[in-house]
């Protein structure tokens, strides 16, 4: 008891002492921000220098990196080295490096620029040195982009290598720990190709190179995966014809880039395909799948439905089916089909009340032409949205505030331990969102 009175008193004491301010802390200091670190205040005067001397930020436009001034450790030493981007008075492009000794930062090295603009920069050890190179992809005209790598290496900016080149990436395309410049360079008259470039340790560039599929009209999406052994790929998404698309994966075998999906004859991907969705994770194993649209089965009001394949590949360059779907693109959502769903599949939509669509899945017996109808999914946007979900055995699927979905299962089997059967929560399961990041071009 008497520890207890004793703390007591002593936390009375310490109130008493910030109310009558001998605690010697301001109450307005208390609430004020955190104040920048001495060096970052330091480092911000040299900045400002060149801004009062004539130069203004000149951000890069695109790609990961896209502030004004970055901080990135290059050497690996738990120091940041800092970047400036500008542009003088005389509109030429500049790039200030910033390195700190004891904490005290000084400009080491000034990159002058090409063209209007910095499309975009990156930050990797292409030669596995251990001090990562800067990539820089200068904007020299309309379409027309110049990637230029410099050496950080003793902070002497030296320039490994010069492309003309419409997108980049870097990565590990082989797995050894080395990473690979991979420079997209295309063009609309002349076709697209895909050049890797493997650095050694003194900085000399070794070339690969692999064509698009024939044909392809514009870049619509890049991105790197991994297919099914863990073997990373470039995809490569294109617009083939109006209404068209095509995907190239691109991997380094044995230190040579190929195009996996493209056929010699033709010189066309195995991937056409007259749709608009793009290749994506679509059952959550890690890998990429690429989708083949299957035509449904018709049905008597006439219009076109499909279901999509989505394919896996492996190193060999052979695909096999991985999942089936259904794309509600117009509705933004989709759903995974169970294996008694696939077969004779058809679909059509109905309008119901105002605020109210109903997509019909039913299984269609060709030798007959009989319908049977065995799921409604509904999109619901009325104002009673939530009563009508839960109109007539209909249950929730999700709520994304001011649209509801719901289903209702209009057949299954009830016969014991039928493979065919299914529940609410196999159709809650399957269900998902269509993202705008499907649907839209992206680049890296």
């Amino acid at each position: 008891m008497r520890r207890k009175k004793q703390l007591l008193v002593g936390v009375l004491a310490v109130i008493l002492l910030m109310l009558s301010g001998c605690f010697g802390v301001a109450l307005e200091e208390l609430y004020s921000l955190p104040e920048p670190a001495v060096e970052y205040l330091q480092l911000q005067s040299l900045i400002d220098a060149e801004i009062a001397g004539g130069c203004e930020y000149a951000a890069p436009i695109g790609g990961s990196y896209r502030q004004s001034v970055q901080l990135i450790d290059l050497d690996n030493d738990d120091t940041d080295e800092a970047f400036a981007f500008l542009r003088d008075a005389d509109q030429n492009l500049r790039i200030c490096v910033y390195c700190a000794t004891d904490g005290v930062y000084s400009q080491t090295l000034v990159i002058e620029g090409h063209g209007t603009s910095i499309s975009s920069v990156e930050y990797a050890d292409l030669t596995g040195s251990g001090v990562s190179e800067l990539l820089v992809s200068w904007q020299i005209g309309s379409g027309l982009r110049m990637l230029c790598v410099y050496s950080m290496e003793g902070w002497g900016g030296n320039q490994l290598l010069t492309v003309d080149c419409t997108e980049f990436t870097v990565c590990d395309m082989d797995v050894s720990g080395n990473v690979e410049l991979l420079a997209i360079r295309f063009d609309a008259a002349e076709g697209g190709v895909v050049d890797m470039f493997s650095f050694s340790g003194n900085g000399e560039a070794i070339l690969s190179s692999a064509l698009f599929s024939t044909g392809v009209r514009s870049i619509e999406r890049i991105r790197i995966g991994t297919l099914a052994e863990d073997m990373p790929v470039l995809y490569i998404e294109s617009k083939y014809e109006e209404g068209w698309l095509v995907t190239d994966l691109f991997v380094s075998r044995r230190g040579r880039l190929k195009n996996l999906s493209q056929d010699m004859n033709s010189g066309i991907s195995n991937t056409l395909r007259r749709d608009n969705i793009y290749c994506f994770d679509v059952d959550d194993d890690n890998y990429i799948e690429i989708p083949v649209p299957v035509s449904l089965y018709p049905q008597s009001d006439g219009a076109s439905h499909a279901a999509i394949t989505w394919y896996g590949y492996d190193s060999a360059g052979i695909r096999t089916p991985d999942v089936s779907t259904y794309h509600n693109q117009s509705d933004g959502w989709y759903l995974l089909l169970k294996e008694s769903w696939r077969e004779n599949l058809s679909v059509r939509r109905e309008e119901g009340a105002s605020g109210e669509r109903a997509v019909i899945l039913s299984t269609a017996d060709p030798q007959t032409d009989e319908i049977r109808d065995f799921l409604a999914i509904y999109t619901l946007t009325g104002e009673n949205r939530r009563e009508r979900a839960q109109l007539h055995g209909r249950f929730l699927l999700r709520d994304e505030s001011t649209t509801l979905y719901a289903a209702k299962i209009l057949y299954t089997s009830d016969a014991p331990n039928d493979p065919n059967a299914f529940t609410a929560e196999d159709v809650k399961a399957n269900f998902r969102l269509i993202y705008s990041e499907w649907m839209t071009s992206l680049t890296n």
